[in-house]
């Protein structure tokens, strides 16, 4: 697949996962009150446009995935909701979900549409091989990382930023658990990237502090950042949406990519609530390969 095709792939992805990470983590319960924008049953997520909840993200469209699929069952677009966002070291999930007064008439009597679920099976399912684009950054250290000149091993990918501690620190800490998992493997025949999309801020300075709150071995684990050209272009090809201020909020896709030794997207893992055993089996599958 041509690579001016990738967005086309994973566009409707940056839509159901986009979450907000904020300059304190917070951690707890909390609180919301929104309108439906789309349900995603088989993705397990609600796409509200919310108001601020107090003490942990100002107002936006975010998704969210619910922790039971019942919290789904009834639910239309359009309805106004009141919800709890149950937020742990480790995962982020929407607990309740309830609507306020009145279902909207007409939506209340409209399925989801099934052309959005088709798309986004497709999406997960890579009925043929999907080539990752390639790009050239600049990691921890200052020294060049081009993703081409990986090929041999298993990469996983995702994005974050330093001053992120909402989503962003629950990848990077089952990053952490992956490398302590594999060992001397990683490096080897597994090579971990966290790509930033904060390039203005996150200098590879700052990237190298990062690493070190993660107790990163940055032999086989590379923080990467670039110019801001350079950074658009990369979360373009893989379907990225970001937008924020340098330094503070910004809202980007939460996803962790899969790419096998020849180089080929084989899985992307949307949101924060993977697991670390998943990230592991899914590369000594393709090792065994």
């Amino acid at each position: 697949m041509d690579v001016m095709y990738w967005p086309r792939v994973c566009g409707l992805v940056i839509l159901l996962v986009a979450a907000a990470c904020q300059r304190t983590e917070p951690i707890g319960t909390f609180t919301g009150r929104g309108v439906i924008k789309d349900i995603l049953p088989k993705e397990r997520q609600v796409i509200i446009a919310h108001e601020d909840i107090p003490g942990f993200m100002e107002a936006m469209i975010m998704g969210f995935e619910v922790k039971e699929d019942s919290l789904l069952e009834g639910r239309a677009r359009g309805e106004e909701v009141t919800f709890t966002v149950e937020k742990t070291k480790d995962t982020l999930y929407l607990t309740t979900l309830t609507r306020v007064g009145e279902p909207p008439v007409a939506l209340s009597q409209t399925a989801p549409q099934e052309s959005v679920q088709t798309e986004q099976t497709e999406e997960e399912s890579f009925p043929e091989p999907i080539a990752a684009p390639d790009f050239i950054l600049t990691d921890q250290d200052g020294h060049p990382v081009q993703l081409s000149s990986l090929r041999g091993k298993v990469v996983l990918l995702d994005f974050i930023y330093t001053s992120c501690p909402g989503p962003c620190p629950l990848l990077s800490r089952k990053f952490a658990h992956v490398q302590r998992t594999l060992g001397e493997r990683v490096g080897k025949d597994i090579v971990l990237l966290s790509i930033t999309v904060d390039p203005q801020h996150d200098t590879p300075a700052v990237l190298k502090e990062y690493a070190r709150r993660y107790q990163a071995d940055t032999s086989g684990w590379k923080f990467l950042t670039g110019s801001s050209q350079q950074i658009i272009e990369v979360t373009f090809q893989y379907g990225v949406d970001y937008y924020g201020e340098s330094g503070g909020e910004i809202n980007h896709l939460v996803a962790t990519y899969i790419i096998d030794r020849a180089g080929n997207v084989v899985r992307v893992l949307k949101g924060p609530n993977h697991t670390v055993a998943e990230l592991v089996s899914e590369v000594q599958k393709l090792l065994t390969l």
